[in-house]
């Protein structure tokens, strides 16, 4: 585990390596990190979904086949711009799963809400989404190694 040290002497560790987490943790991680992949939350998504849409929409003209993935990808824009408009980042989720404690005690709360609200107190606690995407970006590093 490596520990941040925020604000006011705050800490928060979170795991390093697919090595350290438990296989429950691993899953939620891999949940929020597909999300984050594959819908986004951002503007810089909504242009991709849309690239996209319009690519399949124009293949469409010459295989009706090609609809169905349009259809698709219209319902990943649909969900960038729900989490868009819920102000969720699945990237701090995924983050927030990571997180195994704050200042000494064990994170345990898993759920979205539970989630949302340790991003939340960290967020509070100086905890910056540099930091944040460090963090994802390190693990993912050693995953891929490991």
């Amino acid at each position: 585990m490596r520990t941040l040290t925020l604000d006011n002497g705050h800490t928060a560790s979170f795991y390093l390596s697919a090595h350290e987490i438990t296989a429950g943790r691993y899953t939620e991680f891999q949940h929020y990190q597909m999300q984050d992949a594959g819908i986004g939350s951002d503007e810089e998504a909504v242009d991709r979904h849309f690239a996209s849409l319009a690519a399949r929409l124009a293949a469409a003209q010459a295989d009706s086949k090609q609809l169905v993935y349009a259809a698709d990808e219209l319902a990943l824009l649909h969900y960038n711009f729900q989490f868009m408009r819920g102000r969720d980042q699945p990237g701090q989720l995924a983050f927030a799963v990571l997180v195994g404690a704050v200042d000494g005690i064990p994170t345990t709360d898993l759920s979205e809400e539970g989630l949302k609200a340790l991003i939340s107190r960290l967020s509070s606690y100086g905890l910056t989404q540099g930091q944040i995407e460090d963090a994802r970006a390190e693990f993912l590093k050693k995953k891929l190694r490991n």
